[in-house]
């Protein structure tokens, strides 16, 4: 103690910069230190247990954050539009390693369907093509067979037969095309609406003159395939040939055997039936047509998350109820859940952002009374905003009490400096912490009252034994 008082009288400025600069590095140190609640707190990152763990979240993610939906109906509309926000909100968020919630799956259906859709257009298309060519082909052999007497009865009728099967099958699928062919021109009618209104807004403002351009060319561009769709829809009279044509085939099957022997009316049954199956054929080729033109620009429609409530009960529930994929996902039979799991090296402040995005959602549309946000990250979250508050509070607490009894108990001039001695070896402490990487912890805050209760009482004493040799 001699020595660093005589090293202080005989350099007293330099002495005072360098005390400075100390409380200035502490300060910057003190921005640095963290708040620590992880695995490594409570068991040290060098043992074995520890590194398996590290190894297994770099693979599988970190805890995960789980979102419960409570309703007795757990898949009404509000609790999936609800869990669609979430998705929405943070699946462009950094940190994020996967998500799991029945918006995923619903989301994947969509895009298998979407595929599916465009696949059974093109073998719908073909297969109509080839039954077109069949039934004109047939025309064909029916019209030389008129030509001779000589007639596989039996094999024709085996053949309308098939014919009857098969266009009992192509009217329903007829049914079905016309529906879709229906709804796209509806959608492509609001598309167009919604482009002339966004075109009206472009006009006069030459800094988007090229957007404006790239706008009226899409309109463009919808307005023929809108034109297309109606021109497939007028044909919609078609899907009444299937149903025509299997009453006209049974009605030649019932009569085959009469045909048979009223050989004098051969001619002219056999010259109906082959006209009437040369329209057909011509009609179906037709249909094939325009079906491939809408595969063609299938593309312009994407896959995505139904607005409509009842394609979304669609989805998910069948004549047995829920579907079983989406099974999962009830917990105790009134709730759904969502679980979103985070990467291994994921940041606090990432955390914080995908909290905060979370509880928004919800608080927007006002489910706090429903909705259950938790997970070791959230519970994490409220740790240390939990510690930081009883810290502040600690401090200020404690600062308030000294003063107070250091204002009505110290007998000295400068009653107020142990306190700022004091403070400044909180500061120093947090500063060293922070520059060696030591974050604060439940078992590290209780260091502080430790600290400043012994160091407020060793700088009494301290300035309490300077007075007494000043004054002597």
């Amino acid at each position: 103690m001699k020595k660093i008082a005589r090293l202080i009288i005989k350099y007293p400025v330099k002495t005072l910069l360098f005390t400075l600069l100390i409380i200035l590095i502490s300060i910057v140190g003190v921005y640095r230190v963290g708040l620590n609640t992880g695995n490594d707190t409570l068991i040290t990152d060098e043992t074995e247990i520890y590194l398996d763990n590290e190894a297994y979240q770099m693979e599988f993610g970190k805890d995960p954050i789980i979102i419960l939906v409570e309703h007795d109906d757990p898949f009404n509309q509000q609790s999936i539009e609800l869990l669609y926000q979430m998705h929405e909100k943070i699946k462009t968020m950094d940190g994020i390693f996967s998500l799991n919630s029945p918006v995923t799956l619903l989301e994947q259906m969509t895009i298998k369907l979407f595929q599916e859709s465009q696949l059974g257009l093109i073998n719908i298309s073909a297969g109509l093509a080839q039954t077109g060519n069949q039934l004109s082909l047939l025309s064909s052999n029916v019209s030389s067979s008129n030509q001779t007497n000589n007639v596989d009865l039996q094999a024709l009728m085996t053949l309308i037969q098939s014919l009857v099967v098969a266009q009992n099958q192509l009217g329903l699928e007829l049914i079905d095309i016309y529906s879709m062919i229906d709804q796209l021109i509806l959608t492509t009618d609001q598309m167009i609406l919604d482009l002339s209104l966004l075109a009206e807004d472009l006009e006069g403002d030459l800094s988007r003159v090229d957007e404006l351009e790239i706008t009226n060319q899409t309109l463009l561009d919808l307005e023929d395939l809108k034109s297309n769709l109606t021109i497939i829809d007028q044909t919609s009279s078609s899907s009444n040939i299937p149903a025509q044509t299997t009453q006209a085939l049974e009605s030649i099957l019932l009569n085959m055997n009469t045909l048979s022997v009223m050989l004098g009316e051969k001619t002219a049954a056999l010259t109906t039936l082959s006209a009437q199956l040369s329209m057909m054929g011509a009609s179906l080729t037709q249909i094939s047509t325009n079906l491939s033109m809408i595969s063609s620009n299938f593309n312009a429609f994407e896959p995505g998350f139904p607005e409509s409530e009842e394609t979304l009960q669609m989805l998910l529930y069948d004549e047995n109820g829920i579907r079983a994929p989406f099974q999962s996902f009830i917990i105790d039979e009134n709730k759904i859940r969502m679980v979103i799991v985070l990467e291994y090296d994921i940041t606090d402040q990432e955390v914080d952002a995908i909290s905060e995005a979370l509880f928004e959602v919800v608080e927007d549309m006002e489910m706090s009374e429903t909705v259950l946000i938790s997970g070791k990250p959230i519970l994490d979250r409220s740790i240390k905003s939990s510690m930081m508050d009883s810290m502040q509070l600690m401090m200020l607490s404690s600062v308030v009490m000294m003063i107070l009894i250091l204002l009505f108990v110290y007998k000295v001039r400068l009653k107020l400096f142990p306190i700022f001695m004091i403070l400044i070896v909180v500061i120093a402490t947090i500063g060293i912490m922070g520059w060696f990487n030591i974050g604060l912890t439940m078992v590290s805050m209780a260091v502080f009252p430790v600290l400043i209760g012994l160091g407020i009482d060793y700088f009494i004493q301290f300035q309490t034994r300077y007075e007494e040799e000043r004054r002597g």
